[in-house]
């Protein structure tokens, strides 16, 4: 794809995360992406065939920026508990924050709305790896992650504080042993580097993110 072509696809994606700020998700049409961007409507679908397409590209795009921040992060810690613990605190936070990202994501009526398959595939990987390191034990993984992602979305948008009992409930459901319960509390989640929207996709990688 050319530089201008593809300039002009990230001037159309910034110009849709700008509406999707201030105007509910199913209210956003094709002429108010285009005059938002400035740029004429034939331009917008030289790009997109509707706006459903439109608006399934930059969920895409922007489910790659938050998983790519959350993985990145997740690295940093070796057990599938301190993983969980951290994901829970994190879109907690990031609930609580006041930013564009806790907009976005909590607009919508579960993380499914505004993320490529919600948070399931990262939570079936960490329960998965859990079970792989014998520090959990799971019957049914797909009925934890859908009680699991519900819950936390539940929580989160409503600002509830008691992060804690949250996530001793999480662990308890999954096996997780009383002392491993009592470490994990001291976590402590760091600040996430992700960048205001609306922000470009083109400067989105960020290999270099330090967490404070």
């Amino acid at each position: 794809m050319g530089n201008k072509r593809l300039h002009t696809l990230d001037t159309l994606r910034t110009a849709l995360q700008k509406l999707l700020l201030t105007h509910p998700w199913d209210d956003v049409s094709v002429q108010m992406i285009a005059e938002a961007g400035e740029v004429s409507v034939g331009t917008f679908y030289n790009y997109f065939d509707c706006r459903h397409e439109a608006l399934m590209d930059l969920k895409a795009e922007l489910t790659n920026v938050l998983k790519g921040d959350l993985i990145f992060l997740l690295k940093t810690y070796a057990y599938s508990s301190e993983k969980l613990t951290i994901l829970i605190k994190y879109f907690t936070l990031l609930s609580n924050s006041e930013s564009t990202w806790s907009y976005y994501l909590y607009s919508g009526s579960a993380y499914s709305d505004r993320l490529d398959n919600g948070i399931k595939d990262i939570l079936t990987c960490l329960i998965l790896e859990g079970i792989k390191q014998k520090r959990m034990d799971v019957s049914d993984v797909d009925q934890a992650v859908h009680f699991i992602e519900a819950g936390l979305f539940s929580h989160a948008k409503r600002g509830v504080n008691q992060i804690d009992s949250l996530i001793d409930l999480v662990l308890i459901m999954l096996g997780v042993s009383t002392e491993e319960r009592q470490q994990v509390f001291s976590i402590v989640c760091p600040i996430t580097p992700l960048s205001q929207l609306p922000m470009s996709i083109l400067t989105s990688s960020r290999p270099e993110a330090i967490y404070e």
